[in-house]
């Protein structure tokens, strides 16, 4: 299978396509047991995946994943990066017409026979509150 993509290549098109692709091109990328989870949130199936895409695709202009760092180790691939955009309306709530968001994240994907079986993902939503309700960012501890 010379023209199968590595781990790392499928991991990139998945996040490329969480955020920008069209209605139904996340179906084809995941695999018909799909697991994954965001923090206590859990989405089981394609359309289950799908439907998170949509959502934060509909409230979130511009929305991308940026890696920072990938790592692969067999079918599991490790990925730590900011997810970016702007929010359209409102988000998780809270109005913010046009407010520029940055969230870290960090994820845990495998992938079996070029498709994402599983995908857990941890991300600081606290930032996101915090910049939705224009709050000033944490400032650094002094050691």
């Amino acid at each position: 299978m010379a023209n199968e993509k590595t781990p790392k290549q499928t991991v990139r098109q998945f996040l490329k396509t969480m955020a920008s692709g069209a209605p139904g091109d996340i179906l084809r990328l995941v695999t018909p047991r799909f697991h994954g989870t965001e923090g206590a949130q859990a989405a089981t199936g394609p359309e289950s995946i799908e439907g998170y895409a949509q959502l934060y695709r509909s409230q979130i202009e511009g929305w991308a994943f940026e890696i920072d760092q990938m790592i692969a180790d067999g079918a599991w691939v490790a990925v730590r990066g900011n997810a970016t955009g702007k929010v359209k309306d409102s988000l998780f709530g809270i109005t913010a017409p046009g407010r520029a968001i940055r969230m870290t994240y960090q994820g845990m994907y495998k992938v079996v026979r070029g498709k994402i079986a599983e995908a857990h993902v941890t991300a600081d939503t606290a930032a996101i509150l915090a910049q939705l309700r224009g709050e000033p960012a944490m400032k650094r501890i002094p050691k």
